[in-house]
């Protein structure tokens, strides 16, 4: 019995794009690299903050000239990580009725751990029991190291767990943990066909389409 939900954050939980984009080429302009459309920087998303740079800069550059670039979008959009984001349509009312519900609620993240528990603070309150994102003691996913973590510090089971997410990364960290259902977000930010490849268990096209689940009905 799936009694234990696990969602990635940006393009599952959080529209992010907007703020992402602004402090991506806040930091590219300041550092006079070439700025990019939020279209073009929704394709660099998903693997964390060190690649989204990477490819927003788009060339080699020195380690030094890329940690100058890396920490003024850090500090950046730290600064300004509720700006313009916000919660996809419902997603607060499908997260309140699991939590009455008895649900465990997790958020599991690339994005830095800062800026992803300030984010959610601010949009949800304190409805996760844990937010975690990444960090030098926890690296991206598909990396397991934080999933891991949270198994081990709140007791969860495999069996019991239904993960959401919007991107490769997500389905193969998914399937890399055994979860009992991998739900694809195709609202996010991954084209479905993408996310079919993979062969979620489900794949919803709202988060209200959440509650019609059969697993949790």
């Amino acid at each position: 019995m799936i009694n234990t939900l696990v969602f990635d954050l940006d393009g599952t939980l959080v529209y992010t794009l907007p703020d992402l984009a602004n402090g991506v080429n806040y930091s590219l302009e300041l550092n006079g690299f070439k700025t990019h459309s939020e279209s073009e920087i929704k394709t660099y998303l998903g693997n964390g903050s060190r690649v989204l740079i990477e490819k927003a800069i788009g060339t080699k550059v020195s380690e030094e000239i890329f940690r100058k670039v890396f920490d003024d979008y850090l500090k950046y959009y730290l600064e300004h990580v509720d700006v313009k984001s916000v919660e996809y349509d419902g997603m607060s009312e499908v997260l309140r009725e699991f939590k009455s519900r008895g649900f465990k609620l997790f958020v599991l993240t690339n994005k830095p751990d800062n800026a992803a528990k300030r984010l959610c603070h601010s949009l949800f309150g304190n409805v996760f029991d844990c937010v975690l994102g990444n960090s030098k003691k926890f690296p991206t996913k598909p990396d397991l190291t934080g999933f891991n973590y949270l198994k081990s510090r709140f007791n969860l089971r495999d069996g019991e767990i239904c993960y959401f997410g919007d991107s490769d990364v997500d389905m193969i960290t998914s399937r890399r943990a055994n979860c009992a259902a991998t739900v694809a977000c195709a609202y996010g930010y991954r084209d479905v066909e993408e996310l079919k490849k993979y062969k979620p268990e489900y794949i919803i096209s709202t988060p209200k389409d959440i509650l019609k689940l059969d697993i949790f009905n």
